[in-house]
């Protein structure tokens, strides 16, 4: 029986893998240092960069193009923050100089950008949260969450559930959440009513540091990180009322980003807290699990993000080079010269934590 059961273990982790195939991602021009972070938008992906910069791609990333005109180049600004609302899209740099600015904006006109905004200078912002027209957002040095009702030309304070800096905000179907970001404690809130009054959801998941986090067939997914790549995949149907925790993933790793597929289905990345451990998984009930992670080998399979944009999956990886594949069921064309292009390897991002993430 015990050798049963082992060979059945086995068998699972074995299974046959998905016939994905990852693509490296070309680095947008003028842009050595690579990309920091991907950004779907409805007709195109956007990459902000890690010298602070904002590219477009209406053709799956073969060729990038620069969004809207004015926005001062620097080594030291490292794109923290992506946001498209209605037609305009707002950015935040984490610009240690100072000399830069922290915040722009650019309205789109037509089919094109209009010339960068710089916008207030006091704070860059680590994560911007949506709720129709209102915009809020969180720094990583202080525990004020800011708030503004017109696309960033203002900004408000919002009384902070706590008094711990460096939340990750987010919101989903109306409700605004704040995560202390704390490792093995701290606390996760929601707010029914735009950050007014605030309600501690995070007492049964040990841990406030969330990875990821999103919202799929009427579920609130948090991936909670432990330490390393210890961590726990946690669902709630009343958005934290009440979790319980999904324990039929074929591995027990931090689910690192989450995406929903063309096809409805849900893709997970996961990490198991070495430089040698990464997985991509899709399923459409979190009992059956797919492995996506096709092609990806050491070190290319690291992978800290995972965007779903127009049937193709991009993945980010800390210091190892971003890559791109079809999305299951979705007819698609590659340029074989990109496929067959050498790894990149990024030297100048350290992983798999944002520069401004503070551990407490």
């Amino acid at each position: 029986m015990k050798y049963t059961a082992i060979a059945l273990a086995l068998l699972l982790l074995l299974a046959p893998i998905a016939s994905a195939q990852w693509i490296p991602v070309p680095n947008p021009p003028a842009s050595f240092q690579g990309i920091e972070l991907f950004y779907p938008g409805e007709d195109r992906i956007y990459a902000g960069t890690f010298n602070g910069r904002v590219f477009g791609s209406a053709d799956h990333a073969d060729t990038w193009v620069e969004v809207a005109d004015g926005l001062p180049e620097d080594d030291y600004a490292v794109m923290s923050a992506m946001v498209i609302v209605g037609d305009w899209f707002i950015i935040s740099r984490g610009d240690i100089t100072g000399d830069n600015g922290h915040n722009f904006r650019s309205q789109r006109v037509g089919d094109a950008w209009s010339t960068w905004e710089t916008l207030e200078q006091g704070q860059h912002f680590s994560h911007f949260a949506p709720i129709g027209q209102t915009l809020f957002a969180s720094s990583a040095e202080v525990n004020a969450i800011q708030r503004t009702d017109d696309l960033g030309a203002s900004w408000a304070p919002v009384a902070a559930p706590s008094e711990n800096p460096g939340f990750r905000i987010f919101a989903h179907e109306g409700r605004l959440f704040a995560a202390e970001q704390i490792l093995n404690g701290g606390a996760t809130y929601r707010s029914d009513d735009l950050g007014a009054t605030w309600t501690d959801i995070g007492s049964e998941l040990g841990s406030s540091y969330l990875f990821s986090e999103i919202y799929w067939q009427g579920r609130l997914l948090f991936g909670v990180h432990y330490g390393d790549g210890d961590g726990s995949f946690r669902s709630s149907p009343d958005f934290g009322d009440s979790w319980e925790e999904i324990t039929t993933l074929p591995i027990s790793h931090v689910v690192t980003g989450m995406a929903i597929a063309q096809d409805g289905r849900l893709a997970i990345t996961t990490w198991n807290g070495n430089p040698q451990g990464g997985t991509i998984w899709l399923s459409d009930d979190l009992v059956d699990w797919e492995n996506y992670t096709g092609n990806l080998s050491f070190p290319t399979w690291i992978t800290y993000s995972i965007v779903a944009q127009d049937g193709w999956f991009y993945k980010g990886g800390g210091v190892n080079t971003e890559y791109r594949a079809p999305q299951p069921g979705v007819a698609t064309a590659v340029d074989e010269n990109i496929t067959n292009a050498a790894p990149r390897v990024l030297t100048a991002h350290p992983n798999p934590f944002n520069p401004r993430t503070t551990l407490r």
